[in-house]
């Protein structure tokens, strides 16, 4: 990884303890992207660039934990997660409708 960092003219920055609680990369802002990708990776291997907000990456996974807390059973979580984005969506939509088409109220008509 040094070795590439100093072939692009950059510096390879170490990050430790990314857990599924990071949300962004010391030196960066929200790169959810890229988190989110550090997290499929596998050890050992140098990741292909992974393009950012802020940066494109290059990562090197040395090891991976899996935590001794981890609940079994996530169905609950996993409803609870799929309803909230449901209702999200919704929202957006129904705004979305609203502010992107031209609709007349001719109810005053038959009524």
């Amino acid at each position: 990884m040094v070795d590439l960092a100093i072939k692009m003219k950059t510096v390879a920055q170490p990050i430790t303890r990314l857990n599924f609680k990071t949300d962004n990369l010391p030196e960066a802002r929200d790169e959810y992207f890229v988190v989110g990708t550090l997290f499929g990776l596998e050890a050992n291997k140098v990741s292909k660039p992974i393009r950012g907000k802020e940066a494109i990456y290059v990562a090197l996974i040395n090891k991976v934990e899996i935590p001794k807390d981890v609940p079994q059973n996530l169905e609950s979580r996993k409803a609870f997660v799929n309803q909230n984005v449901m209702q999200i969506l919704e929202t957006k939509i129904m705004s979305s409708l609203k502010n992107n088409v031209e609709i007349v109220d001719n109810r005053g008509k038959f009524y």
